[in-house]
């Protein structure tokens, strides 16, 4: 980037607090960032988000929350909550469009008709043709001059996220979405298409791309969750079978020069000719409990890594770690920076912060 002033978080977080690898400077690019998964913050999020020093949230815009009852107005109140509040602290917003109410899908496998209609489980049914078209547009225009970016649901090849087939959701959530969202805002930027990182989803990737074709339609940003590990974390020799970060981005497991393992998704990307197109690993972190000063010291490791990662790849642009607070739940994950207490909080009196959670504040003011 020549004699250009020096932006990149990644870039920096590596210059400042990180032994320096081989990453070249040229090959970063000055629109690298990095964000946090939020779902729906409350006000003290948003200001731990500003204070911490970065500058995207992604957040979950759930249809069920907005529309339970098909014959009540959507209700946008607690997202235009968010979204302007967000706004108000400098923060840019990336969304994702998913999980409608029963009224707007397919029937679905586990609707479990004898529980009672509140523990029924809809959010992962097959929307009703159409209606996702026609919800993205509404979503796009209420939301135009807020909201430029918009994810196409989240995690299709999990079953307990979307249990339609395939073409269901080639037809229904891809295609459809695409256009719903271009025609509410002509100049939002489509995100997708939003895979969990599992073995198959290279496989997915392949479709998604041939089906964007076949339809005439595009995406301005191809996006995946990548929780693959570091060897500096879980050392394994090359023929067990985890698959590290780099293995889910562009670099193939080998097994004794053998390839072995899901295909990296790079290649198929670049068969598509959309080697171009920006890439986001929507999500991404690692799980450390307060309790476990071992995993917390982990975590600092992990995301250090990722941020060298991407600051190799130029078309590697943006990551957003998840999460930012954990949830409070006793059965739940801990995969947060930080965990707060109290009915309610207020930041910074309710927070208290892990070690990872300075890493990245150095790395970002």
């Amino acid at each position: 980037m020549g004699s250009r002033p020096i932006r990149s978080l990644a870039l920096m977080v590596l210059i400042a607090l990180a032994p320096w690898r081989g990453v070249a400077l040229a090959q970063t690019p000055q629109d690298n960032f990095v964000g946090v998964n939020v779902h729906i913050p409350s006000n003290d999020m948003l200001d731990a988000v500003q204070d911490l020093g970065l500058k995207w949230i992604r957040i979950d815009l759930n249809w069920q929350d907005i529309q339970p009852d098909q014959n009540t107005a959507p209700n946008y109140s607690v997202h235009d909550r968010v979204v302007d509040e967000a706004r108000k602290r400098g923060l840019k917003v990336f969304a994702t469009l998913a999980y409608f109410p029963r009224w707007a899908t397919e029937p679905g496998a586990d609707d479990e008709p004898n529980a009672a209609p509140g523990q029924r489980n809809y959010h992962n049914n097959v929307p009703l043709p159409g209606l996702y078209r026609q919800v993205a547009e509404q979503v796009a225009a209420h939301f135009a001059g807020r909201i430029e970016h918009w994810g196409l649901w989240n995690e299709t090849n999990l079953s307990h996220f979307f249990e339609g087939t395939r073409a269901q959701w080639l037809d229904r959530v891809v295609v459809e979405g695409v256009q719903g969202f271009k025609a509410g805002c002509s100049s939002c930027k489509v995100v997708g298409p939003e895979l969990a990182g599992l073995d198959n989803y290279h496989e997915w990737m392949d479709v998604f791309l041939e089906r964007l074709a076949t339809a005439n339609v595009s995406v301005d940003v191809l996006s995946w969750h990548n929780y693959g590990n570091f060897e500096e974390i879980k050392p394994v020799t090359v023929c067990a079978g985890i698959h590290y970060f780099k293995h889910l981005m562009d670099e193939q497991r080998n097994c004794f020069g053998f390839p072995t393992g899901s295909a990296p998704m790079r290649p198929v990307i670049e068969k598509h000719n959309l080697g171009h197109l920006p890439v986001w690993i929507s999500e991404t972190g690692y799980k450390a409990a307060k309790e476990d000063p071992a995993r917390m010291a982990n975590q600092v490791t992990y995301y250090r890594r990722v941020l060298e990662e991407q600051a190799k790849r130029s078309w590697f642009t943006g990551s957003f770690f998840y999460e930012l607070v954990d949830d409070n739940s006793a059965d739940v994950p801990k995969w947060g920076m930080t965990y707060r207490s109290g009915e309610n909080p207020t930041y910074p009196a309710s927070y208290q912060t892990k070690p990872v959670w300075e890493f990245i504040k150095k790395a970002a003011t």
